[in-house]
């Protein structure tokens, strides 16, 4: 036994001697096998090496860039993947609260009247408050913002030609008047007393412009709230998905431009979008004074309280398509008021 255990003992001292050996060679002056001359040649390549390979992806980079149009997309509507068969724009909704925990859904609006509760409305009224600052106009800001309820730009040919110099169309807040008094900051948007207000809008897609209905093409579902003299309006409706959601989620009220409370509306002269510069933060903070798109605002003035609703809205044009389960056209969310 004891030999056995003096033959390991030997052959690990020779193991260690060996590895000791090749990581120093001191007759040779030599550290992993090469002395100095040699690992400053190795070191001298792969610096070189390394170098010219990535002088070469910076010159590729470069040339990439150099073919981005800050202004027009690659794909766009009526070219490429964007054809105009293909082209829907989705739907987008507010407030959208930063997840609290892994448990959360990034498509509910969960929270607990209660000003103390930890889900507390706080979190939805100040995330709309800083979506909404963007909103707001002020005399120097209209540089770059035309009001297109005027006469003069009413003509889709005189509107045009400012557009394509980078003008847009003003959305102002001010423009729902004093029946919006639910849905506004004073109010808490609705927050406050369990009645919560929610922001819908069409996603832009580059040059894609609406197209109207007619009186054989509406559809039976717009047949009690479109009219012809407003048929150069995106409507928008919103309902609970199922039986027991369109009974817990009560009547809706609609705050737009279209000036009809039971039914939203979003004006033909917004469009196309035209990538009209106006990027801002998620404070609202705007580093230009260009294009804002325009909002409806849903006040669920009769949701049950400790009830989850389902909630789909839809927007409504003669080349919009509706699907449901690629959200083409609509969107889903989910309300739950304690």
């Amino acid at each position: 036994m004891a030999g056995c255990v003096g033959d390991l003992c030997a052959r690990i001292c020779s193991r260690l001697s060996d590895l000791r050996g090749s990581m120093w060679n001191s007759e040779r002056k030599e550290v992993f096998g090469r002395d100095g001359l040699s690992w400053a040649k190795i070191t001298f390549f792969y610096f070189v090496f390394y170098a010219v390979l990535g002088a070469f992806c910076a010159v590729l980079v470069g040339i990439f860039t150099l073919s981005i149009d800050e202004q027009v997309p690659s794909y766009k509507f009526g070219l490429n993947v964007l054809s105009e068969e293909k082209a829907t724009p989705g739907m987008g909704f507010h407030p959208m609260a930063p997840l609290r925990d892994v448990s959360d859904v990034v498509n509910l609006i969960k929270y607990n009247a209660s000003w103390e509760s930890k889900y507390n409305a706080s979190l939805y009224v100040n995330t709309l408050h800083r979506y909404l600052h963007h909103f707001n106009v002020t005399a120097n800001k209209w540089s770059k913002l035309m009001d297109c309820t005027k006469d003069r730009y009413k003509d889709n040919a005189v509107r045009m030609k400012e557009v394509d110099k980078g003008m847009s169309c003003v959305f102002n807040l001010q423009s729902f008047g004093p029946n919006n008094a639910a849905c506004v900051e004073d109010n808490l948007y609705g927050y406050g007393n369990g009645t919560p207000c929610v922001i819908v809008k069409l996603n832009r897609i580059y040059d894609w412009q609406p197209k109207a209905y007619t009186d054989d093409t509406v559809p039976d579902e717009l047949r009690g709230t479109w009219r012809n003299d407003k048929k150069d309006y995106i409507y928008v409706t919103c309902k609970g998905e199922n039986a027991a959601d369109v009974d817990n989620l009560g009547d809706i009220k609609y705050y737009s431009l279209l000036g009809n409370d039971t039914v939203g509306g979003l004006p033909f002269y917004y469009y196309p979008y035209r990538n009209q510069k106006g990027s801002y933060d998620i404070d609202g903070n705007s580093n230009d004074d260009g294009y804002r798109q325009p909002l409806v605002f849903i006040h669920l003035a009769n949701i049950s309280k400790n009830k989850l609703v389902n909630i789909e809205c839809r927007a409504w044009a003669a080349n919009i398509e509706y699907n449901r389960a690629y959200q083409q056209g609509s969107v889903h969310f989910e309300v739950l008021v304690d």
